[in-house]
Parts: C-alpha cells; sequence; structure tokens
C-alpha cells in the first residue's frame, strides 16, 4: 500500500535528482561551449555567436535553479515566522497561493523547460557542423 507520506517522499526526492540533473547537464554544456569556443584549432567550423547563445541558454538553466531556492528559502522563513507567532508553534501546511511558493514550483518546471530547450539549441548548433 503505497502512502501519502510516501508519495510526497518520492516525489522530493525526484525534484532533487531533477534539479541535480540539470544543473550538472547546464555546467556540462558550459565546459563544453567553452573549448569549443577556446580552441586554437576547433575541430568543426562552428559559429561563436550560436554557441554563446547556447552557453546564455545553460547559464539561465543556473539561474533559475537559483531562483528556485531562494525563492523556497524566502517562503520557508515567512512560514516559520507566522509559525512563531502562533501559541501552539503549528501550522496545517503551507499555503500553496503564497507567491512564493508558487514561485518554487514554476522554478522548478521553467528549469526542466529551459534544459530541455539548451539541448535542442546545443544539437541545433553541433549536428549540422558534424554531419558536414
Amino acid at each position: 500500500m503505497v502512502t501519502l507520506e510516501d508519495t510526497i517522499r518520492d516525489r522530493d526526492w525526484l525534484s532533487d535528482k531533477l534539479s541535480t540533473q540539470a544543473r550538472w547537464f547546464a555546467g556540462a554544456v558550459v565546459l563544453l561551449l567553452w573549448g569549443l569556443i577556446s580552441a586554437p584549432a576547433p575541430p568543426v567550423r562552428l559559429s561563436a555567436t550560436a554557441l554563446v547563445f547556447v552557453g546564455l541558454l545553460a547559464i539561465t538553466v543556473l539561474f533559475i535553479d537559483f531562483l528556485q531556492y531562494a525563492a523556497g528559502y524566502i517562503a520557508t522563513e515567512r512560514l516559520a515566522r507566522e509559525i512563531l507567532r502562533l501559541e501552539d508553534r503549528r501550522i496545517d501546511g503551507y499555503d500553496r497561493r503564497e507567491p512564493f511558493y508558487r514561485a518554487r514550483r514554476w522554478c522548478f518546471w521553467g528549469k526542466q523547460i529551459a534544459a530541455a530547450v539548451t539541448f535542442v539549441a546545443l544539437l541545433v548548433v553541433l549536428v549540422p557542423a558534424l554531419v558536414r
């Protein structure tokens, strides 16, 4: 039997893994592009402008990741202050309508979408050069 706690724990674990994968992917893209741009004799002819654009997409993934955690921190800090004002120091749960709580979810999905867009852009830039 699967409980709500089981699904929440699984979702949190998967969310952490997805975020970690997005970070590693974005870092790898930046490293790859740095190598291609700074190579004295690149193995294939590539547009530096296109490479920089893909690099900016990868950095955007990392920035959205930062925003997700910053919003989460603010939402949690606000909730902690609210709990401290209560006599029994308990609250039923997060207010899912709270702007910073919602921003966490938007940033999580935005990061995943930005990573997918970065991958497609990387393919669009690299594949034609490799096929020539």
